[in-house]
């Protein structure tokens, strides 16, 4: 593993880290460094470390680039925002919210080589979601955190936030109409579908809001002893909360997909009656479609399977002409 940071240097930005987090600890040494075999996007690594009061402490520490040749096909169009602003999320939103995630405890940011690293609090043991059982903790948390953060959404202290307004998800439709192209001859419907969501979905999906994960997949779900944490938020924003349900129940039978928009609504409290529910449901599932084949150009091959299931969700959602 290459860290960025060397034995003395990780000594000094973690120091610094723990001094200004919000219960603020005093470092005395780094005792142990691993890579964390689960690392995706970027890397990252498991450190134990000594603390004043002799506890021991173990954090996952998440390297990245805030500027580098390629940022803006990490940003995804704006999607994806860095470890500094994930640091904010933490700090400014979910510690607020009181939400179960892990605990933040700072980040770093080297101006002379472009670097980052956000410290988390390591979960020891904790798992990806791996039946039913687990996806329904899932839906029941991301309703309750959705029915706590509604009104959050709209104070000044989630202006800092992302926005989904009717630019963002018309993007994504316009994006998806463009990188579709080559695959004309197979799919001439997408155009006509990408076109009534920027028309009649985005309005829709814009007007109820919440504070949303953005990338709730089962990639960013940990399991931890009987617990769920949601993971990764640098994509956080103000959105459709219907956005996060539909990318966790995202190729899932439909008798799971049923089960768990059960649990959701159950927890979010408005449920299947709010109305319009069901409508922007389906729009999500839509834009969850336009998220991966219109991030990359060079990635949307490795998606044409997603045109099949657009075509579905879009018929679905009333998109079809």
């Amino acid at each position: 593993m290459t860290s960025f940071l060397d034995e003395q240097g990780l000594t000094e930005v973690l120091t610094a880290a723990l001094a200004d987090s919000p219960k603020p600890a005093r470092l005395v040494a780094v005792l142990d460094r691993q890579p964390n075999v689960s690392s995706s996007t970027f890397e990252s690594e498991i450190v134990t470390c000594r603390m004043d009061n002799g506890v021991e402490l173990k954090l996952l520490c998440k390297y990245g680039q805030f500027w580098r040749s390629n940022a803006r096909d990490h940003q995804s169009w704006g999607h994806r925002r860095g470890a500094t602003y994930e640091a904010d999320v933490y700090r400014r939103v979910l510690e607020p919210l009181n939400a179960e995630v892990p605990r933040c405890f700072g980040v770093h940011q080297d101006s002379r080589t472009g670097t980052s690293c956000l410290f988390l609090e390591y979960l020891e043991g904790a798992k990806r979601p791996e039946n039913i059982e687990d996806l329904a903790k899932a839906a029941t948390w991301l309703g309750r955190f959705h029915s706590r953060a509604k009104a959050f959404a709209g104070t000044e202290k989630a202006s800092f936030l992302t926005r989904y307004d009717r630019a963002y998800y018309a993007g994504w439709a316009q994006r998806t109409s463009q990188f579709a192209e080559p695959f004309r001859e197979r799919y001439d419907w997408v155009p006509g579908v990408c076109e009534r969501f920027s028309e009649l979905g985005a309005p829709l999906l814009e007007s109820q809001s919440t504070v949303i994960h953005g990338e709730y997949y089962r990639n960013n779900l940990l399991m931890h002893l009987g617990s769920l944490y949601a993971v990764d938020w640098e994509s956080c924003a103000v959105g459709a909360g219907e956005v996060d349900l539909a990318m966790l129940v995202d190729g899932c039978p439909q008798e799971e997909i049923d089960e768990l928009v059960c649990l959701y609504c159950r927890e979010r409290r408005e449920g299947s009656a709010e109305q319009g529910f069901a409508e922007r449901l389906a729009l999500a599932k839509v834009y969850v479609h336009f998220r991966w084949l219109g991030d990359q150009l060079d990635w949307t091959p490795f998606e044409a399977w997603r045109f099949d299931a657009l075509r579905v969700d879009g018929e679905h959602a009333g998109l079809l002409a």
